[in-house]
């Protein structure tokens, strides 16, 4: 023996070392020895266990470690063991084994600890697999990193004794780390902002400094806003008319957390933010949303509503994960959601109807899943407003934490699943490209109108670059302008105008880059040129155009199959333009047909029936000059219009 006598006060743990053998903990007494036998005065340990005997070992709380033998030592009823360390003796790769003391890659059920003084700290960085653990201990001067392309799940509780730089998630231009935990921990976060253009943005943090953003070097950047939905903006197209929602928030003390904010770093270049303050979001995040009812002035004092511009809130995705759109809770808001990639917007709707018309529809490369830290605009239905003495609405949309999702795909990218009756259509120039999707739904899967649906259709929202071409569809009376437009079914014809603005005068391009319409024919008609072009896929059309907005000049028709195609029957006005008098012919003789000529407004001034084709003359000399619209009406039920200028 090292030592002999051997005399052990109660209570106390020991080491005893022979020659030949070592004897640490086990069952007490011991049997034997490699030099003899060793008896004890007591029939139990002199080591009290503080484990009970009679709790599970799930229970039981973690030791730091070292397993506490005892009276139940050895016995499922001994206190548990963290079960891995970090040793980083390889390498700062979470996913090798030699890494970690025993050598083994933690499963979701493996609590583990980040002690000090390693040659070398973890950093998540496999975009392939995600790292998982129960508990996570950091300790004071250890350190944990989740790369750009990195994804880890804590399934229990994260103990981080480092502060903020014990745990970070790190972000570049290619995304962000991903992080799921369960508790509320002290982090750093980083954010990657690209230079001269807005962003729409959600703190990923309890507590972030505003001067964060609103400090570069010895120049203040004022470009930071938060959004009052009840002096929403008044838009037509890129132009914004009277009261501004837009509210700075520049000298705020921290980034507000109720809703969304957005920034641009105005002439300066793209840069990494580091955030902290305050703690990560593990909670359910409800926010508070508002529809208020306003008017515009028409003329004579006459006013009217623009629900189109009410009810637009400003939120966003407040976790270091992504969320799936589709697992939040809507309450009174529509399903769309709308964000901004500092270019052009980008939107997604949740997928209505029955299968196989439940698949969600995006646009501009939209997702259903939001990137962490994304702000998003969100419209409160407004099917209850404006009601006589009530104009508002307040109500609450929830994302759960059960929406927390990994996903390492780019921003903004776009669904593959394919969708039946669908149309998506693009104007482009010079590389930069803006879309319209239309698609359309049989009543026995859901019932549509042709006016917005706020379960099925999502509202136009422009670049704020207004050099940049956009392209949208309209309802017929053109009040209400769509990026996603969904109507029901129709028996033979169906007509969708389509409007588009230009920001500079020069030649742009519409293409079809999708067209899953097979019972179909579908042609864009350039009303002004009075041409057709059949839209399948990857078919295109150029032409020049003026700048500003013409909700006119495009319509897309749908034919159902087995009918003649809109293309064979020739119908020609002339002369356009026109002093009021002009001709229109149509080529098939055995077909009668109606004619309704209305302005632009859409009061009709003219209408008749003829008999069998031919041409025909018309008067119109005591109307005033401005465009017209002439809708050929066949007895097959197609509808054929005709844009005319009277001068």
């Amino acid at each position: 023996l090292e030592s002999d006598p051997l005399f052990v006060n109660a209570g106390t743990d020991f080491h005893i070392q022979s020659a030949n053998d070592s004897y640490h903990g086990g069952e007490w007494p011991p049997v034997t020895a490699s030099t003899g036998t060793w008896t004890t005065d007591a029939t139990t340990s002199p080591a009290l266990d503080a484990g009970n005997p009679a709790d599970a070992y799930a229970n039981e709380p973690v030791s730091g470690g070292r397993i506490n033998q005892g009276a139940y030592g050895n016995t499922v009823q001994a206190s548990k063991s963290a079960g891995l360390y970090w040793d980083g003796s390889t390498s700062t790769d979470w996913q090798d084994a030699t890494n970690w003391a025993p050598q083994q890659i933690p499963t979701a059920t493996d609590d583990i600890i980040i002690p000090d003084g390693c040659p070398n700290y973890p950093v998540v960085d496999d975009g392939l697999t995600t790292a998982v653990c129960n508990n996570m201990s950091i300790a004071a001067n250890a350190s944990v990193t989740i790369a750009p392309n990195g994804q880890m799940t804590v399934s229990g509780n994260i103990t981080n004794s480092a502060g903020a730089v014990g745990l970070t998630v790190k972000s570049d231009a290619a995304g962000d780390g991903s992080l799921i935990a369960n508790n509320a921990v002290i982090a750093t976060i980083e954010r990657f902002v690209t230079g001269n253009q807005w962003h729409l943005m959600y703190p990923a943090l309890s507590a972030i400094p505003s001067t964060t953003y609103t400090t570069e070097g010895t120049n203040n950047n004022y470009n930071f806003y938060s959004y009052n939905e009840p002096n929403e903006d008044y838009w037509n197209a890129t132009t914004m008319y009277e009261t501004s929602g837009w509210v700075s928030e520049f000298g705020a003390a921290a980034i507000r957390t109720d809703k969304g904010y957005l920034f641009n770093r105005y002439n300066y270049p793209d840069k990494t933010f580091v955030q902290t303050g305050g703690n990560i979001d593990v909670a359910n995040k409800t926010y508070n949303v508002s529809y208020t009812v306003s008017t515009v002035p028409i003329a004579n004092g006459v006013t009217e509503a623009r629900k189109y511009f009410d009810g637009w809130n400003l939120a966003g995705n407040p976790y270091t994960c992504a969320v799936d759109w589709d697992a939040v809770t809507y309450n009174g808001i529509e399903t769309g959601v709308y964000y901004y990639d500092g270019t052009n917007y980008q939107y997604y709707i949740t997928g209505g109807g029955s299968a196989p018309y439940n698949i969600g529809i995006t646009a501009n490369g939209g997702s259903r899943y939001i990137p962490s830290g994304q702000g998003f605009m969100v419209k409160v239905a407004n099917v209850a407003l404006p009601v006589a003495g009530v104009d508002n609405i307040n109500t609450t949309f929830t994302i759960p934490n059960t929406a927390r999702v990994h996903n390492d795909q780019a921003y903004y990218k776009a669904e593959t699943t394919s969708i039946p009756n669908l149309l998506r259509i693009q104007i482009e120039k010079d590389g930069f490209t803006d879309e319209s999707v239309i698609r359309s739904i049989p009543s026995e899967f859901a019932e549509v109108s042709d006016e917005h649906d706020a379960a099925f259709d999502a509202y136009k929202m422009y670049s704020w670059d207004k050099t940049k071409p956009q392209i949208f569809t309209l309802n017929s009376s053109q009040t209400t302008n769509f990026a996603i437009n969904t109507f029901g079914e129709f028996d033979n014809t169906k007509i969708i105008p389509v409007g588009i603005y230009i920001g500079e005068e020069n030649n742009y391009t519409i293409r079809c880059t999708e067209n899953s319409f097979d019972t179909c024919n579908v042609y864009l008609h350039d009303i002004f040129k009075d041409k057709l072009t059949k839209l399948e896929n990857d078919a295109s059309y150029t032409f020049s155009s003026l700048n500003g907005i013409d909700k006119n000049r495009f319509e897309i028709v749908f034919e159902k199959s087995g009918n003649k195609p809109i293309s064979d029957i020739d119908i020609n006005l002339f002369p356009n333009p026109n002093n009021g008098n002009f001709f229109i012919t149509v080529n098939l003789l055995t077909i009668n047909f109606n004619i309704e000529i209305k302005t632009a407004l859409g009061q009709t001034v003219f209408k008749n029936l003829y008999i069998n084709g031919g041409t025909n003359e018309i008067n119109l000399n005591k109307f005033p000059s401005g465009v017209y619209f002439v809708d050929i009406k066949l007895e097959n039920g197609k509808v054929i219009t005709k844009k005319m200028v009277i001068e």
